[in-house]
């Protein structure tokens, strides 16, 4: 017999467990983690079993220091006072994980098996959203018997031992310095992390539309970069013949009041006069690649931007955006340090970007950009400047 069973209203695993238990000779359980909560679902079921003669083995991982020291005192203890059962525990290993959650029943003549997602806790028996499956044979049977022959392995692996107290106090142990580290470091983490919410974008976005200055300043930047557009089409024309020419069209585009928005290529920028040459077949490269997609396109131009001094990332993206406003964002401490305002920090600094690192963080800002309503990774962008120039203050303050 095959069943399906999980956790609801009208029925949970703690519920399907108790009434195995009550017609059960022997129970093997095998779980990744046990806790005391776990254990008090089925206590008066399973000392009921035991007062009866029921044998059970228990087989317990400690991997993640998940596993509650106390729930494992209170079974060695009540196995000892038993005599007959056993309880095992799984040690940790760098190689691989101890993460069965199987209950196997032994009645007069069936084996019950229960095989799932859930752990013997309450969240697993009642609380979580856990899936298993129940089945049931003979005892004479290929399920028996592999289900024994499974537990057989277990019980003789060398990173399995019979708890006895030393080993549960000496696990005990290592469980609270463990868990002290981890409180210190999740209070580390909500401090250094802020909570990423839609509420919090959603002020940011209504003081965004709100503020007319702002508006006004996109619309400058949007036909900017439609300026910016024609001179690139310049550079990429092969007419450009010399570093006085091509300085003249690359002083529109970062100088002191150029079309991009980045004092970084202001700073920078001019260094690339010296290959003019391989910028224009940069911009060529990245004008004849349309339909190609953004991370293609910055490893592309990589390629080109690490034979010139002075072009990096961010002017590599303030091209690409240039031509690829709807698919492609502008890459520049600007975004980044507002992304990590907003809870987003997990990027490498932007001069050690690769393909795979925009393509992740070009996501991210089309997420942005699509949930906001901004009509292209521009706007999403200068969005995501407003809010770097307001909380900049805040952080060099």
């Amino acid at each position: 017999m095959l069943e399906f069973v999980w956790n609801s209203e009208e029925r949970t695993l703690a519920s399907v467990l108790k009434t195995c238990i009550a017609q059960a000779n022997k129970i093997d359980i095998a779980v990744a983690f046990l806790n005391s909560k776990g254990l008090s679902c089925l206590e008066g079921e399973l000392q009921a079993a035991l007062d009866r003669g029921c044998v059970m083995r228990f087989f317990v991982g400690t991997d993640f220091y998940l596993t509650d020291p106390k729930a494992l005192r209170h079974l060695e203890q009540t196995f000892k006072q038993q005599g007959k059962s056993k309880l095992f525990l799984v040690g940790q290993s760098t190689k691989n994980t101890f993460h069965p959650k199987i209950y196997a029943f032994e009645g007069d003549d069936a084996i019950t098996v229960i095989v799932g997602s859930a752990n013997l806790t309450r969240g697993g028996l009642s609380d979580n959203r856990e899936a298993c499956c129940i089945l049931s044979a003979p005892l004479v049977s290929e399920l028996h018997e592999r289900v024994n022959l499974l537990l057989s392995e277990y019980e003789s692996a060398a990173d399995v031992e019979e708890a006895t107290v030393w080993e549960i106090e000496r696990y005990a142990a290592a469980y609270r310095a463990f868990h002290k580290h981890i409180k210190r470091a999740r209070e580390k983490v909500d401090k250094e992390i802020p909570k990423m919410d839609e509420g919090k974008l959603q002020t940011w976005l209504d003081m965004y539309r709100n503020d007319k200055s702002e508006q006004d300043n996109y619309r400058v930047r949007k036909d900017n970069y439609q300026v910016a557009r024609e001179l690139l089409d310049q550079l990429a024309s092969g007419n450009v013949a010399d570093e006085m020419q091509f300085r003249a069209i690359w002083e529109r585009l970062i100088g002191s009041q150029g079309l991009w928005y980045s004092d970084y290529i202001y700073r920078r920028g001019y260094e690339a006069v010296r290959s003019f040459d391989k910028v224009c077949q940069l911009v060529k490269a990245i004008r004849d690649h349309e339909d190609t997609p953004p991370r293609r396109l910055f490893e592309l131009g990589d390629q080109y931007a690490s034979q010139i001094t002075g072009l990096g990332p961010n002017a590599l993206t303030e091209m690409l955006n240039t031509y690829y406003p709807r698919k492609c964002a502008v890459l520049n401490k600007n975004p980044l340090t507002a992304l990590s305002y907003f809870g987003l920090s997990d990027f490498p600094e932007q001069s050690a970007f690769k393909g795979k690192d925009y393509e992740r963080f070009n996501r991210v800002i089309t997420h942005i950009k699509n949930r906001c309503g901004f009509e292209s990774m521009g706007q999403a962008d200068h969005f995501l400047s407003f809010v770097y120039w307001k909380v900049k203050p805040r952080e060099t303050g």
